[in-house]
């Protein structure tokens, strides 16, 4: 009985002193809140504490207090990161936040001594306090961590740590200053000559009064035909009137061409990330006829004050470009928050590192009536980009031009800015000889700086706003004026501030990007045993996808090679004429291939071949536009040939040796390959994840054995499954002769017009009551309401139509015979 009673008075004894060892009050709050870390996993628990006692007179206490329990070996290095990142990476970083909890009237080292006293027995094994700290008139914060019966540390942020954040803020200023640069380059729009050989014969108009005249061709705004410099000259010089049919031949054409709309020599064929582009974000359809009618339905009536109807693809493009453009700017929008929120946990930071007399080291708060409007002005223009690249194609073009000029320079200035630099460096030696050796060693010194300031200067974006202002100043800049290929220089400039708008947004987005993935890294780093796994995962999918990758574009790079070279022996005369005159005298040229590269010239003369060019004419995205029979193949100055990328690709369609097939097929094999070797990763991830840490293997050994495992597919089907390559494709072989001729003669393309050269014949004058007319250049209309043109894939007219036959937007089929094609002969309904 009293060996009972003193094991109660023992049980009842720690009962009551466990408490008051562990701190008493704050214990009861600290358990639950210790606990609920531990269950989620928290290495930092954040704690407000109210304490009216100062520990250092160098070093004032933040109000509340701000102390933070730590679990794990020199996890206090994680709190630096805290308020760098204004708490807005929490749920990155392994933080638990918490209310303010009262202590009552406790010293610095009491409240220390308690929360020690509470996290004994527990993971957590270490207690920090916040502090403001004067490092040169910059108020830094300062985590003054203990650990129970050891020596305290500060944790400051040391030089590793600015030199990160400098990397990130000179990332984030020269991102925004060479932005266009990241744009890919080919989406740029070189400009290519087509002599028209023989002439074509046209028929052309200008009037104001349309319905007097039987329009074969199209009608063309006449702010489009002022834009072909080389054609108004030409109709000036002829002083031309109104009403009065002329009767012109077109002996040179400059094209407009879209490079993504070719191919060259040294570009792959196919790209699986232009293939993803193709089908997420531009949203590709082709041209299925099922689908093509679908999207071609009225769906809403009629526009107010235009007789076009809505098509249903045209609702679906509105939609994804908003939504494209809302995605983009999706990462901008924490910085935007914190700009123009008020109340903040970072703002009651800075105001209180204020208030201590002291400067912030990092922050970009600059009131909450001036963040918001920051942000309304830079929201405001970035929905005014978007609503132009959706209303109006023609401005959305001379955006495009902006961008482009401010990135392309021509092969004689970069030369002319290389002769420049040498004769800046060796004029002062050939004038001064030894007494500048002083003065250049000096600018050695500074040439960091001077590289800076030159960098800065010479960056894309300033070079368009020098330019922009350059033409604001200029005598004619304050006239204001509209076109839909070139505005005028308010208008240009006005559109120049929505792209450096779209630019400010989508550098901040990727500033908090990067920010994200940093932190990303260090919770790898933090979880790693976990990580690993992952990690290994995610190597093992991105090789095999490289793979697959490499093996779908190697037969249709190996395919497009055989195939120019094809191109190329048509045309091979007239390229070789061409290569061999000098840089300075050669142009970007156009050949268009016709039925009499095929045959002898006796056919041609005899009569039996026709020779003469055909074209259909329409107006999209405020140009001109020409559709040729036949492909066209392009040679620019540098001697690199091109074919139209709608070519290629209706030239897989084939079914001959040598031939890669369908790139549909292709991908669908490449994937069902690919979707069995994932299969196999994902059941060796789930097998290490079940019994990698039963068996203890070490996070490194996981690694290596997911690694080695996981290439095992990799060598079965690279040597014991191999599977036969495919035949190299024959050009002699009459089955792909005929079939490359057809195709070439057939295939059709609608390219830009951006000039022509035209002479006037004889009979020239034909002003006739109801006169047909090719061309029709209207006063009175704009290129919105006959902006009617089909997409720019080029294609081949399929089986069901017959020779001769071409199928219109609105389905109805044009009678055209095959070898007395004119220009003109497709009618445009308005």
């Amino acid at each position: 009985m009293v060996d009972m009673f003193w094991k109660a008075v023992f049980v009842f004894g720690i009962s009551v002193l466990l408490p008051i060892v562990k701190g008493g009050n704050c214990t009861r709050d600290l358990n639950s809140i210790i606990d609920a870390a531990l269950i989620n996993n928290r290495r930092i628990i954040q704690l407000d504490v109210e304490n009216s006692t100062d520990l250092r007179g160098d070093c004032p206490l933040f109000k509340p207090t701000r102390w933070f329990l730590v679990r794990g070996d020199r996890s206090n290095r994680l709190l630096l990161l805290i308020y760098y990142y204004y708490n807005f990476f929490e749920s990155f970083i392994p933080l638990t936040k918490n209310k303010t909890i009262i202590l009552g009237n406790k010293t610095h080292s009491e409240t220390e001594q308690c929360l020690l006293q509470s996290v004994v027995g527990t993971d957590f094994n270490e207690v920090c306090s916040m502090f403001i700290k004067d490092e040169l008139g910059f108020g830094i914060l300062v985590y003054h961590c203990c650990k129970l019966n050891e020596i305290c540390v500060d944790i400051v942020e040391d030089a590793s740590v600015w030199i990160l954040r400098l990397f990130f803020l000179f990332v984030t200023i020269f991102l925004f200053l060479y932005f266009p640069k990241f744009l890919p380059q080919k989406y740029a729009r070189p400009i290519f000559r087509f002599n028209v050989i023989p002439p074509m014969i046209v028929r052309i108009v200008k009037t104001k009064s349309p319905d007097k005249y039987v329009v074969k061709g199209t009608r063309v705004p006449s702010v489009i035909f002022d834009q072909m410099r080389e054609l108004t000259r030409s109709m000036k010089s002829a002083a031309i009137a109104s009403d009065t049919v002329y009767q012109v031949k077109i002996k040179v054409v400059d094209l407009l061409i879209h490079r993504v709309d070719i191919l060259s020599e040294t570009d792959q064929a196919i790209s699986l990330t232009q293939l993803l582009y193709d089908m997420i974000i531009r949203c590709k359809i082709r041209r299925a006829k099922p689908i093509k009618q679908c999207m071609d339905t009225p769906i809403c009536g009629c526009l107010s004050g235009s007789s076009k109807p809505i098509r249903l693809l045209s609702c679906l493009n509105i939609i994804k470009t908003i939504v494209i453009y809302t995605v983009l700017a999706l990462p901008a929008i924490p910085f935007f928050y914190l700009m123009s929120a008020d109340g903040l946990e970072y703002q009651d930071l800075g105001q209180q590192i204020e208030s201590c007399g002291l400067r912030q080291t990092s922050s970009f708060y600059i009131g909450t009536v001036a963040g918001t409007i920051i942000t309304v002005i830079l929201c405001l223009l970035y929905a005014v980009y978007v609503i132009i690249a959706i209303v109006s194609n023609s401005i959305h073009e001379e955006m495009a031009d902006l961008m482009k000029d401010s990135i392309d320079e021509s092969h004689n200035k970069k030369t002319a800015v290389s002769k420049r630099v040498m004769e800046l460096l060796t004029t002062p030696f050939a004038k001064c000889g030894a007494f500048f050796v002083p003065f250049f060693i000096l600018g050695l010194l500074l040439s960091p700086l001077i590289l800076l300031v030159f960098a800065i200067i010479a960056s894309p974006v300033m070079r368009m706003l020098i330019r922009r202002c350059k033409k604001l100043c200029c005598t004619g800049g304050l006239k204001f004026y509209y076109n839909p290929i070139t505005c005028g220089p308010k208008l240009s400039s006005f559109l120049c501030l929505t792209l450096l708008s779209v630019f400010v947004i989508l550098t901040i987005g990727f500033n908090f990007l990067l920010h994200a993935v940093c932190i990303g890294i260090i919770n790898i780093l933090i979880n790693l045993s976990t990580a690993m796994s992952i990690v290994s995962l995610c190597i093992l999918i991105g090789i095999y996808v490289r793979d697959t990758s490499r093996r779908l574009t190697g037969k249709y790079d190996a395919y497009h090679k055989s195939l120019l070279l094809n191109v190329l022996n048509v045309k091979k005369e007239s390229v070789l004429t061409e290569a061999r005159k000098r840089y300075e005298d050669q142009t970007s040229m156009a050949f268009q291939h016709t039925a009499a590269d095929f045959v002898d010239y006796d056919s041609i003369e005899n009569g039996l071949i026709d020779d003469s060019p055909t074209a259909l004419w329409d107006v999209k995205n405020g140009y001109l536009r020409m559709c040729m029979n036949g492909i066209v193949l392009f040679l620019d100055r540098n001697d690199i040939p091109y074919i139209p990328q709608a070519f290629f690709q209706e030239m897989t369609k084939i079914n001959c040796p040598g031939c890669p097939g369908t790139l549909g097929s292709s991908i669908m094999d490449a994937l069902k390959d690919l979707g069995r070797i994932v299969l196999f990763l994902c059941f060796l991830f789930i097998l290490l994840l079940a019994y990698g840490d039963t068996l203890y293997v070490s996070p490194t050994s996981r690694l290596f054995a997911t690694i080695a495992t996981g290439l095992i597919p990799l060598l079965l089907r690279s040597f014991f499954f191999t599977k036969p390559p495919i035949p190299s494709l024959d050009a002699s072989n009459v089955r792909f002769q005929n079939i490359f001729q057809d195709k070439v003669l057939k295939f059709m393309m609608r390219w830009p017009v951006v000039d022509a050269e035209i002479e006037f014949t004889t009979d020239s004058n034909m002003n006739l009551p109801q006169a047909e007319v090719d061309l029709l250049f209207d006063d009175d209309v704009t290129h919105d309401d006959i902006d009617c043109g089909d997409s720019n894939d080029g294609f081949v007219p399929s089986e069901e139509e017959e020779e001769g036959e071409i199928t219109d937007e609105t389905g109805t089929e044009i009678q055209v015979k095959p070898n007395e094609r004119q220009l003109g002969e497709r009618e445009t309904n308005f």
